[in-house]
């Protein structure tokens, strides 16, 4: 009776001894929270230091470099070889705010002199975005000049036509007197008459008159078309500047 009250408490204790070793093995069990992330409200901004550039990601741009988000294994704590081009991802999530630093291939948070590996190197997911707004910078030959829609009073919507059905846009949001809050990139393909971006807004292209819908109302707001190459470098800087 005494040796199997022995095996009772011995056996709980055991299974911690399991978890707490399956965790040091499986680091991204709890770095990053990657399954709250996932399933919370995120907002992630990317940041590219050494060009003072920011925006934030997309519902899919977010949801595509969370899934590459994932820890392989802890690796020993040193800094990023030079030159190497490192981005910080800023994270909002719930109540929560979490800085990281990665160059796609390795992780670390911000401060911290921990590093992981990366399952799948993210890169290309990142640049992908920066790569939207760059073309805004320098469009093709064959681009129409850069214009921008103000179809409401605090956004405007820079499109620029790539081929038959596929724009980008970016959507740049202002505060009340505050500098712009956010900047977004979409690669998008219009669907019939219409451009989809996110949060029920839509963009209809019909006769390139372009108006703004939201939850499929149409706001009936005029187009602004005098935003230039210079007002969007000056924007970005003061979004790098008051959300780095």
């Amino acid at each position: 009776m005494y040796n199997k009250r022995k095996i009772c408490l011995f056996l709980p204790l055991l299974a911690m001894i399991f978890s707490a070793s399956a965790k040091k093995r499986n680091p991204q069990t709890d770095y990053l929270e990657l399954k709250r992330i996932k399933s919370a409200e995120s907002v992630i901004t990317i940041v590219d230091e050494q060009r003072e550039i920011a925006l934030v990601l997309n519902k899919e741009q977010r949801n595509a470099l969370l899934d590459k988000l994932e820890v392989s294994k802890k690796l020993e704590a040193k800094k990023f070889p030079s030159p190497c081009k490192a981005y910080k991802l800023n994270l909002y999530y719930d109540t929560h705010y979490l800085s990281f630093i990665t160059n796609g291939k390795t992780i670390c948070q911000s401060g911290s002199s921990e590093m992981y590996e990366l399952l799948n190197d993210c890169s290309e997911t990142i640049e992908a975005v920066f790569g939207i707004y760059d073309a805004f910078l320098n469009p093709p030959p064959t681009a129409k000049n850069n214009s921008a829609s103000d179809f409401i009073v605090t956004s405007h919507y820079l499109l620029q036509k790539r081929d038959k059905n596929r724009y980008y846009v970016l959507e740049l949001t202002y505060g009340s007197g505050l500098p712009v809050t956010s900047i977004r990139a979409f690669d998008a393909v219009a669907s019939t008459d219409f451009i989809q971006l996110d949060d029920d807004k839509k963009i209809s292209i019909k006769n390139h008159e372009y108006e703004l819908y939201i939850k499929g109302k149409k706001t009936g707001a005029s187009i602004f078309t005098d935003y230039s190459l210079k007002r969007l470098k000056v924007d970005m800087h003061s979004f790098y500047i008051y959300h780095n």
